[in-house]
């Protein structure tokens, strides 16, 4: 992450009091290469503290002074390299659903044209009618399935940048450039680019070039689709957040209103009934309940809560109705804030995504640098126009699909989204990789490995069997609530059986 030094000159005569911080989403970024440009653009902003930009999920958080710079001086500046930039809605941050069902479409188009070309093309390699038919399906697959490949390389060169689009359209269209040449100026028939089987590997390299266009589509369709699973993991705690709340105008309102409980002001009366989830930070006011509070605390039995116990948003309430006194907003709710520190700590780099980042940022250049010596190398030096044509377009076709750049953001994505889910918080990037190394774990606190609930391990029957003493607590239990309660309805099998052993008395 690129962080300027934050000074009253830089930031303006208001130094850090105006400093505020805001999340971008971001258009037209699909490679390390891009996340760096931008990221080093953001940082060269005048009164701009900190930038940092998250490939795996296209958002920028940047710190500034909004004193002396305009968000609208920000998206201009994102714009003039060749990117779009607005802000992401708080609401549920970027969801990535219309990315990944755009590129799910031109996949299902470019994938079976692509498979058509290539069976033409080694069934039929000669005929007229297979070398017209190869050309038209490498073209439909070329506008229908790259044209977000072509579209992208271009405004970047017209920025004068370059990115793994760049290297897709050059690649690819000097493939499908060269077939075209070749079957028109042949009437359909291939040219010999080679002799012997070089010539049968010409024809098949031509091919190739839809072929390469659908499996990059069909790429960036599981990248999108991944992103917005792990986008939605990663906001999976606010979800634990129920979608109304039902706010009573005093105690004895026993039927409120369901608003949203992002509307809902601090001193206002939430009224939640049995197996509810708590909407809101608050104090009981009324009613007594067993609240499931394993989601924050650990703890794999529910505690009691009653008048003037504090209960915290997004805990689940058990058999009781409780009144419940507001006492946060929802944005500054303990759920909340967990969320923010795991969003935090999926956009802090680690180490290997900072090294990934240095090296994605010079890859492409030095990819076409290495294509154009190759083409160069074998004209010249080895005398074979043909084999320097295909060599050339090889270097830019088998470099394209890199995932170098995206694999070490995506992991993190993926990896801090996850352990939210389950209830694991990670600090930072750093630490989540050196969690690899860890080979063991110290808990300091008892009672929180569990299974959350309670269960019957041993039986000790006098005078009546295991089995009807089994079946006389679950009798009795069977229309309580109470997690322990619970406990006889949820026997284990081993419990029926005959026990061997003694017990105290």
């Amino acid at each position: 992450m690129l962080t300027a030094p934050v000074d009253s000159t830089a930031l303006g005569e208001s130094g850090t009091e105006s400093l505020v911080t805001s999340e971008l989403e971001l258009g037209g970024m699909h490679c390390s290469a891009c996340a760096t440009r931008i990221e080093r653009t953001l940082g060269r902003l005048p009164a701009v503290a900190s930038a940092s930009v998250n490939l795996a999920t296209t958002t920028a958080f940047i710190t500034y002074d909004s004193a002396t710079l305009d968000l609208e001086d920000v998206y201009q500046a994102v714009a003039d390299i060749g990117y779009s930039a607005h802000v992401v809605d708080t609401g549920g941050g970027p969801s990535g659903g219309s990315e990944a069902d755009h590129w799910v479409q031109r996949s299902l188009v470019a994938a079976p044209l692509a498979l058509a070309a290539l069976l033409l093309s080694l069934l039929a390699p000669e005929t007229q009618a297979a070398g017209w038919s190869v050309l038209v399906l490498a073209v439909v697959v070329e506008v229908a399935g790259g044209w977000p490949f072509l579209r992208n390389a271009a405004r970047q060169i017209r920025h004068g940048a370059t990115s793994m689009d760049t290297l897709i359209a050059v690649g690819t269209l000097a493939a499908v450039s060269v077939n075209a040449v070749e079957v028109i100026a042949l009437g359909g028939r291939h040219i010999h680019l080679g002799s012997g089987s070089g010539a049968f590997a010409s024809r098949l390299h031509f091919a190739m070039a839809p072929v390469i266009v659908a499996l990059l589509v069909a790429g960036r369709a599981i990248e999108a689709s991944t992103r917005r699973r792990a986008s939605r993991a990663m906001h999976s705690l606010l979800a634990l957040r129920p979608p109304t709340a039902r706010v009573a105008r005093d105690l004895k309102d026993e039927i409120g209103e369901l608003v949203a409980p992002e509307s809902i002001p601090i001193g206002a009366l939430v009224r939640v009934r049995p197996n509810e989830s708590i909407p809101l930070d608050g104090t009981v006011v009324t009613g007594w309940s067993a609240v499931d509070e394993s989601m924050l605390t650990g703890e794999p039995l529910p505690v009691d809560r009653g008048p003037e116990s504090k209960v915290i948003g997004g805990t689940r309430n058990g058999e009781g109705t409780l009144v419940v006194r507001v006492d946060a907003l929802a944005s500054e709710s303990v759920l909340a804030r967990l969320q923010r520190l795991v969003e935090e700590a999926q956009r802090d780099k680690a180490p290997l995504q900072r090294v990934a980042d240095r090296i994605g940022s010079v890859f492409v250049p030095a990819v076409l640098l290495g294509a154009l010596s190759t083409f160069l190398i074998w004209w010249f030096v080895v005398g074979d126009f043909g084999k320097a044509l295909l060599s050339g377009v090889a270097v830019l076709l088998v470099a394209c699909p890199c995932a170098m750049g995206l694999a070490a953001p995506m992991a993190m994505m993926v990896g801090c989204g996850r352990a939210s889910a389950l209830g694991i918080f990670v600090r930072n990037g750093d630490t989540l990789e050196r969690l690899a190394r860890v080979d063991t774990v110290v808990f300091d606190k008892t009672g929180t490995l569990t299974e959350r609930f309670a269960v019957v391990t041993d039986v000790v029957a006098v005078g009546l069997s295991q089995d009807e003493v089994l079946s006389l607590a679950a009798a009795v239990e069977a229309e309580s609530e109470h997690p322990i309660a619970l406990a006889p309805l949820r026997v284990p099998q081993r419990c029926a059986q005959p026990m061997s052993g003694s017990f105290p008395e």
